[in-house]
């Protein structure tokens, strides 16, 4: 292998090898000068929360702390979204039988007006012992875009650069063989690749095709140092001969080369202190929000509640909590002004709170007029109660014809799984119901005034928890404009 003569001096004063150091999250936040990897407390972002999730079944358990950003829900829902097709892939893939364990976290490492960073950790326990990996993402706040590491580099010659020196310096300085080095480096080709005399402009669409060209590169795992250098990250184990996590670093001389345009953004943040918070827009009560699960990459069932709020509703609640599983209720405004603060909890709990109308009428025989009338009348309860107006509504007993649907004003939810709870008042039948027929995209009808509906609620929770459904709220299940007003929807397609 052979490294252009131009590359080699650039990166010759590289800094090498160096274990992962812990102190990387102190300092306030900040990494310290050296080989540590810049990381960037929540706190030096406005608005921006924690938030963990939990759940257990036959002894396997898994464990999620993802960020919330206003004003970056995209960046956001893409790092729960990459958790969550690990999640499903732990759970389903026939590794986690017994006791078995997967917690994922992930922290900021660049923070500014301009990008965002983050790495996600996950740390598999299974009876074989630990295992973990980082992934990182990139946040163009601008174009309101979510880039993978490829967009750090100029092109692939400089991405491959990249490879092949973090390859180099783990044979001559960790004495690593040449078939021991990690899959997925890159070697410099024969032609000995130029690099771009300046930063060039990469557009998502050609980091996105780079990404998966170079998929399983150990470069996935990439930040910055303090100093604005580049550092290569491996997990335990993953380097012949060493438990702990390794490091490589390049020098400053060796990195700016190889960045494009984005990527100087990315070390200019990396080099900067954080002296105020950032503030990306949106409201800090939209950080306290779940960021929305991609129902197009992972299996979701959205689980629905109706012709509450009653007695058995805060069990469901409770039950939900164990999962950290959201759902949708479907509520009657006369029970809410009966106990708004049972709606208060569900919606600080991110469920969504659906309207029901007022007392369950058949909405196909009232006027338009009448309809408006009603559902308005629900939803200045619900958001007397829980401070949220409703986004979409559910028509009593299904029914409706196309004239309720203009007059409803906003999407209208059916449902492609009944579970028959409010004929048969058998526990074991409703959970035999929504375990046979719920499926991924699936809206799953419940009813929280019954005792049985509530009883069967752990059983249907464990079940498809194990086989890898993440529980979503009906807008959560759609997406962001996934649905439009005057229409009715029985489940995701």
């Amino acid at each position: 292998m052979r490294i252009p003569k131009r590359t080699r001096a650039v990166l010759s004063t590289c800094a090498g090898l160096a274990l992962l150091a812990t102190s990387a999250c102190q300092s306030g936040g900040y990494g310290a000068a050296g080989t540590d990897l810049v990381t960037v407390a929540p706190k030096w972002i406005k608005g921006a929360q924690m938030l963990a999730e939990r759940a257990e079944s036959g002894g396997v358990r898994v464990s999620i702390e993802s960020p919330s950003v206003p004003g970056a829900r995209t960046f956001t829902s893409e790092l729960r979204t990459i958790m969550a097709e690990t999640q499903t892939d732990f759970l389903t893939g026939g590794k986690s039988e017994g006791d078995a364990e997967l917690d994922q976290k992930a922290t900021f490492l660049a923070a500014t007006s301009e990008v965002l960073g983050a790495r996600v950790v996950s740390s598999r326990t299974t009876a074989t012992g630990t295992e973990k990996t980082g992934t990182t993402r990139w946040y163009d706040t601008a174009k309101d875009v979510v880039l993978p590491w490829t967009a750090l580099f100029s092109d692939e010659a400089s991405a491959t650069v990249a490879g092949a020196e973090t390859a180099r310096r783990l044979r001559e300085q960790h004495g690593v063989d040449e078939d021991e080095l990690p899959a997925g480096l890159p070697t410099v080709s024969p032609e000995e690749p130029e690099l771009p005399a300046s930063p060039l402009t990469v557009s998502p669409k050609s980091a996105e095709a780079l990404a998966r060209k170079l998929a399983g590169s150990p470069l996935d795992d990439i930040g910055f140092t303090s100093s604005g250098a580049l550092a290569v990250n491996f997990s335990p184990g993953e380097i012949p001969g060493h438990d702990e996590e390794v490091r490589v670093v390049f020098s400053n001389e060796g990195t700016d080369p190889l960045l494009s345009e984005f990527g100087t953004l990315v070390r200019d943040a990396a080099k900067t202190k954080p002296e105020h918070k950032v503030d990306l827009g949106g409201s800090d009560a939209d950080a306290l929000l779940a960021p929305g699960l991609d129902c197009s990459r992972v299996p979701c069932v959205a689980l629905t509640f109706d012709d509450g709020p009653g007695q058995y509703t805060e069990g469901v609640l409770d039950e939900l909590e164990k999962y950290s599983a959201r759902a949708t209720f479907f509520v009657l405004g006369s029970m809410v002004r009966e106990m708004p603060g049972v709606v208060e909890r569900a919606a600080k709990a991110g469920h969504e709170i659906g309207n029901h109308t007022w007392d369950h009428a058949d909405l196909s025989g009232v006027s338009d007029s009448g309809v408006r009338k009603d559902l308005a009348r629900t939803a200045d309860a619900i958001e007397k109660a829980a401070g949220v107006r409703p986004a979409v509504m559910r028509p009593p007993y299904g029914s409706y014809d196309e004239g309720t649907l203009k007059a409803i004003g906003m999407p209208a939810i059916l449902w492609d799984v009944d579970t028959m709870d409010w004929q048969s008042r058998d526990t074991k039948k409703i959970t035999d119901i929504a375990l046979k027929q719920a499926a991924e995209g699936s809206i799953v009808l419940m009813h929280d005034i019954h005792e049985p509906s509530a009883k069967a609620l752990p059983g249907i929770l464990s079940a498809l928890h194990r086989k890898g459904y993440h529980f979503v709220t009906v807008s959560e299940l759609f997406g962001e404009g996934g649905m439009k007003s005057a229409m009715a929807y029985l489940r995701r397609e």
